[in-house]
């Protein structure tokens, strides 16, 4: 039976998986790696050490199969860049969305960029997180460097570099730059040249589904497996959880529920809404994955469970339970690493409203679950907005595990949600995409069906509850700028003393 090595590098571990083309993933190898920071806000993977753990994983996942193995799937994160030398040799680290040193430069990016002329062009709101507003910084604080690059990938044609030698990325990965035209489908000249930089020092587009490229020979023979082996490009890591879940059906959203979310839906057109949160990402020829990224999931909650070292996590989801729906009047906005809307993205951090003497653990603990529920609906809120129509959310991620936890999600989203059961969905939308380009399935839509038949529902059951109060969030959420601004002049008066 063919085999498929699947490879999903994320911004905190990487996971090389063999799958059978019934779906059954038979061995996955995971490694850990850290981001390299310094206090300027750097948040880089370190080029050399990535290559080794890719290598390492990827002969662990084929043990004994090397020769069974037919094709090579890739999957990786999305916002990642690094810089290469006239050698071809790395400069700098791959930064990550964690990376905040655009931030000191960002309003310059504005005054230089037409933020509503970048997202049209791109798709991608105006947020300093994006390549782009990262490029300002570097030519701006870090010229040498930037003057010293002479091409410019993302983490997608580095690994791609590394598995065939050809510089290529999909088009779900190469849209993250904030420098690619969603509508011409290349590199747009216009924000290029601002940079002062031409569309030959970035990596070629081509369609992640499709494209394949053989496997270099003296990696081949490291792995142990067919020196004729494809490489099928593949799409970002939350594209190929939506293969899984839906093959992309419009209609359907596709969130992650994980230390950060996400919720998208497949259409067949890039939308613009007037909150500058949606990011239209396309991802093959004719789809589009609309949405946005989420922060802040379980990465709230976990925080304030570490403050709590005698209560564990799921201890502690478990006592939210016993605090009433609504959390005894207190909101919480989990936006601790901020969020990616532009009115208040990049200034963006925890806030609790309502806390009284009167509020014990449960009750805060109630307010996160919520919180990060009615971060799901805001961006569910953009898109109905924009005239997108939404009947169901296919959900997974480590998160979605605590069922009523998702029935809070369903809730205050008035949206039935399918719980997936399939382990590791993102690595096995890389699969069923390779099992697709070798012929086993007809299309992505008939290759994801027998996920459907491993899923439960959870309805909405106190739908009208939260949707009486989703207002009132919307209307507190609307005037956290005016406070965050604030605090912002606030810290930078104590950090002066």
């Amino acid at each position: 039976m063919a085999l498929v090595l699947t490879l999903d590098v994320g911004s905190t571990n990487l996971k090389a998986g063999l799958v059978d083309q019934t779906g059954k993933i038979l061995h996955v190898a995971k490694r850990a790696f850290s981001l390299d920071r310094d206090s300027s806000g750097k948040a880089e993977h370190n080029p050399s050490q990535l290559i080794t753990l890719i290598n390492d994983a990827c002969k662990e996942a084929i043990l004994g199969n090397e020769g069974k193995v037919k094709l090579i799937a890739l999957a990786s994160y999305q916002f990642g860049l690094i810089l290469l030398d006239e050698n071809n040799k790395p400069i700098t680290g791959i930064s990550s969305f964690a990376d905040t040193r655009a931030q000191g430069t960002y309003q310059q990016f504005l005054n230089e960029f037409d933020k509503d002329e970048v997202y049209r062009i791109t798709g991608c709101p105006p947020l300093f997180q994006y390549p782009l507003s990262r490029l300002v910084y570097l030519k701006k604080n870090e010229s040498q460097i930037f003057n010293q690059a002479c091409r410019f990938l993302c983490s997608k044609s580095f690994i791609m570099q590394h598995f065939t030698g050809e510089s290529v990325t999909d088009l779900s990965t190469a849209n993250a730059f904030q420098l690619f035209d969603i509508n011409s489908k290349t590199w747009s000249m216009k924000l290029l040249e601002q940079l002062e930089l031409k569309t030959e020092q970035f990596p070629m587009v081509n369609q992640g589904d499709t494209y394949t490229a053989p496997i270099r020979k003296s990696l081949a023979t490291e792995l142990g497996i067919d020196l004729q082996t494809p490489v099928l490009l593949g799409v970002y890591d939350g594209a190929a959880l939506g293969v899984a879940l839906s093959g992309l059906q419009h209609g359907i959203a596709i969130g992650n529920f994980g230390t950060s979310g996400m919720l998208r839906v497949a259409m067949d057109r890039p939308i613009e809404d007037s909150s500058g949160l949606v990011q239209s990402c396309p991802v093959f020829e004719g789809t589009y994955f609309n949405g946005s990224g989420i922060n802040n999931a379980i990465l709230g909650f976990s925080w304030f469970s570490e403050l709590f070292s005698d209560i564990s996590f799921y201890k502690l989801l478990d006592m939210a339970l016993h605090s009433k729906p609504g959390a005894n009047g207190i909101c919480s906005f989990p936006y601790f690493t901020g969020e990616r809307d532009f009115d208040i993205g990049n200034i963006a951090s925890g806030v609790f409203i309502g806390l009284r003497p009167h509020h014990t653990k449960a009750d805060i603990a109630r307010s996160l679950l919520e919180g990060v529920a009615y971060s799901f609906a805001f961006v569910l809120h953009a898109l109905r907005s924009s005239g997108v129509d939404i009947n169901e959310l296919r959900l997974g991620g480590g998160g979605s595990d605590h069922k009523e936890w998702m029935r809070i999600l369903a809730s205050v989203l008035n949206l039935p949600i399918r719980l997936v059961s399939t382990p590791q969905a993102g690595m096995l939308g890389s699969a069923l995409m390779g099992f697709t380009k070798l012929g086993v399935f007809k299309n992505l839509r008939e290759a994801s069906k027998y996920t459907e038949k491993e899923s439960i529902v959870i309805e909405p059951d106190e739908a009208s509850f939260y949707q009486d109060r989703l207002n009132s969030y919307l209307e507190m959420r609307a005037n956290l700028k005016s406070l965050y601004l604030s605090h912002m002049n606030y810290v930078s008066k104590s950090r002066s003393i």
